[in-house]
């Protein structure tokens, strides 16, 4: 009959060390985010732009250390499309359909 009795203080127990273990858990867990927040908070990258050209294909403009890049971006790769010394002014990040210039093709076949 001793192991009726001891079966509430088992499970007293073993509750309060599953509580211990999630605040443990808890703690280190904001103690992580805490670290890598600070690390990315020194600002070097910076998403300006977003537009998403279908559910596969999306393209940013980043800027990295004052340099912005056009990237088209994948479920499989990222590409570097264009690279600008200068930030890109707000202005110019905007081009409409309507004013966007069509590329020359070198293969023209007429």
């Amino acid at each position: 009959m001793e192991t009726v009795s001891s079966l509430p203080v088992s499970i007293l127990f073993t509750m309060l060390a599953l509580c211990l273990t999630l605040i443990m858990a808890w703690v280190v867990i904001k103690f992580l985010a805490r670290i890598y927040s600070a690390r990315d908070s020194n600002g070097e990258i910076k998403v300006r732009s977003t537009y998403a050209l279908s559910t596969r294909l999306q393209l940013y403009i980043v800027n990295l250390r004052g340099t912005d890049y056009f990237l088209s971006v994948t479920s499989d790769r990222v590409d570097v499309i264009d690279k600008f010394p200068e930030p890109i002014s707000h202005t110019e990040s905007n081009v409409t359909a309507s004013t966007a210039q069509p590329a020359n093709d070198s293969t023209n076949h007429s």
